[in-house]
């Protein structure tokens, strides 16, 4: 039997697909299977025929074996079987026949199909990568979303904190505010009582004023008596000493005459009557050169009365002394140039370096680089002070040496290594040549001793003075120069005073120096007040050698005064009277 075609076209169990794009593509498949199933039920049924048929032959080579009706069963059977497999063989070459007809079509569609299930799948890939550009977008998207949220908490706290700072600026301009103006009704409910004493002070000054002129005038006049007191004195002084040469002359002969007589009148002879005139002109000679001593004696006392009247008013008030001719009182004598080897300055470093050596040290290389002012020439040499190691660099004449510390001398790297105690340096630099500064102490030259003689000298004969080291810019420790200045200021000047002053610097050497003053016992500098302040001085640190020195200041730089303006006036008189030196 033939089985049923299953590969129909029409066959219900064939898939159709789900989608569009599959649908063409199954359709192309299912008609190659079914033309291959065609093909094979063909042959299927022609092998079919070919057995039935070699079975017919069979049975007609052998008719005597079978019965008669079951040989024309079979004939009917092989002849039905026959014509079912021709029609079926036609229907199938009917079949195939239309398959090849329907074959370039559905080829064509295969193609169609291949095209199209290669685009889809280029879209597919395509639309893959853009969901990959999409996705790797909205991940980008999501962690610059991240971001965003991180920073607007970021902000959302700096503007908090802003916030609390506004707050707490705002109380603290308040609270300033309020302290402003309480500050500033102190402030002129002060100067209303300045301005109160302010105008005592004036009527004060108006009265001491016309005291002063009034003592003046008196002191003019007893000038003159003194000047006339003088003149007398100075005519009887030139009579005195013309009546004591007479006098002396008069004596030697009058001796001389005696003498004579007594030779000549020896024994118990009375002496004659020239002899006695002549003892008694003698006497009267010595009376009266007495007396004339003791008058010139009485005239130099009323003189030097009349001088100290002139520097004491008539109700016991201290005036200052008349200035010399052709000199203002209202300023300060100006400073002397200093010679080498003169000045307070340098005596005061000597004596502070007997007193406190380290100090003294200290004070001795902060002066060292003034030598570069007056050296001819440049150096470069090394200074072995006790047991600490300099470099001395001058790169130019006439500009200040620089002097930086070294953990050790260099060696040959030096032109020459000065090696000195604190004593020998200290009166090297206060002016004494280098033969004498060797009896103070240890001083040798180590390396080329011709330039190490000639700094020594050099150094022998650069003259201390502050002045000069103010205009040149050199930094000097306030406390050394209150340390030095106290060595020249005498106790006699402040043994009648007792304050402190406090001096307080701005800047890059900015800091607090309180000088004590505590009657004759000497000046103090500490870095902390032995008691309160009576006056305050504020300047720069470049302003404060001139401020010391009585010299300009530099432009824009201005000391600020506050407190006891006479304790400020009377240390500034002590300075410049100790750095005038001896009149």
């Amino acid at each position: 039997m033939i089985a049923p075609d299953s590969g129909s076209p029409d066959s219900p169990d064939e898939p159709s697909g789900l989608e569009e794009g599959e649908r063409v593509v199954d359709a192309g498949v299912l008609s190659e299977r079914r033309a291959r199933r065609a093909e094979a039920e063909v042959a299927s049924l022609r092998r079919q025929l070919a057995d039935e048929c070699g079975d017919g032959g069979e049975s007609e080579a052998d008719p005597a074996g079978a019965p008669p009706e079951a040989r024309g069963t079979a004939a009917e059977a092989a002849l039905s079987a026959s014509r079912v497999a021709a029609h079926r063989v036609e229907d199938l070459v009917a079949l195939v026949s239309e398959l090849d007809s329907q074959l370039p079509v559905l080829e064509a569609r295969r193609r169609t199909a291949e095209l199209g299930a290669r685009r889809a799948e280029e879209a597919r890939l395509a639309h893959e990568r853009e969901s990959g550009a999409l996705r790797a977008e909205a991940e980008r998207g999501a962690l610059a979303l991240r971001a965003a949220e991180e920073r607007a908490t970021s902000l959302r706290e700096e503007l908090a904190a802003a916030r609390e700072e506004a707050r707490a600026g705002a109380d603290r301009e308040l609270a300033a505010r309020r302290v402003t103006r309480e500050l500033v009704a102190t402030a002129t409910t002060a100067l209303a009582q300045a301005d109160s004493r302010l105008a005592a002070a004036e009527e004060t000054a108006r009265a001491l004023a016309q005291e002063a002129g009034r003592e003046t005038e008196t002191r003019q006049a007893a000038q003159r008596d003194a000047a006339g007191a003088r003149a007398q004195l100075d005519r009887e002084r030139r009579e005195l000493r013309h009546t004591e040469e007479r006098l002396m002359r008069a004596l030697a002969q009058s001796g001389a005459r005696v003498r004579e007589l007594e030779a000549r009148w020896v024994g118990i002879r009375p002496l004659s009557a020239s002899a006695r005139g002549a003892l008694a002109t003698e006497e009267r000679l010595r009376a009266r050169t007495g007396s004339e001593r003791a008058r010139t004696a009485t005239l130099g006392q009323e003189a030097r009365l009349a001088r100290s009247s002139t520097v004491r008013s008539a109700g016991g008030a201290r005036l200052a002394p008349s200035p010399p001719a052709g000199r203002s009182n209202r300023a300060p004598r100006a400073v002397r140039p200093v010679a080498p080897g003169e000045g307070w300055l340098g005596r005061a470093l000597v004596a502070l370096v007997r007193r406190d050596p380290v100090a003294g040290a200290d004070l001795a290389l902060a002066l060292l680089p003034l030598h570069g002012l007056y050296s001819g020439e440049a150096a470069d040499w090394d200074l072995v002070l006790e047991t600490s190691a300099w470099r001395v660099t001058s790169t130019e004449p006439g500009r200040l040496a620089e002097v930086t510390p070294l953990p050790g001398p260099r060696g040959r790297a030096a032109k020459f290594r000065l090696e000195a105690d604190v004593a020998a340096f200290a009166a090297l630099l206060s002016g004494a040549w280098p033969r004498d500064a060797r009896r103070r102490g240890r001083l040798a030259v180590r390396g080329s001793r011709r330039r190490g003689r000639r700094t020594l000298r050099a150094i022998a004969a650069t003259p201390l003075d502050l002045r000069s080291a103010s205009r040149a810019g050199l930094w000097l420790d306030p406390g050394l120069a209150y340390l030095a200045l106290a060595r020249a200021i005498s106790p006699a000047w402040t043994a009648e005073h007792r304050f402190v002053v406090a001096h307080e610097l701005t800047g890059e050497h900015a800091g607090s120096w309180f000088v004590s003053v505590d009657g004759a016992a000497p000046l103090t500098v500490t870095a902390t007040p032995p008691m309160e302040p009576a006056a305050t001085v504020r300047c720069s640190d470049v302003a404060f050698l001139s401020l010391l020195t009585g010299e300009p200041p530099p432009r824009g730089e201005k000391a600020a005064l506050r407190g006891d303006v006479d304790a400020i006036a009377l240390l500034r008189t002590w300075v410049a009277r100790a750095q005038r030196g001896p009149a």
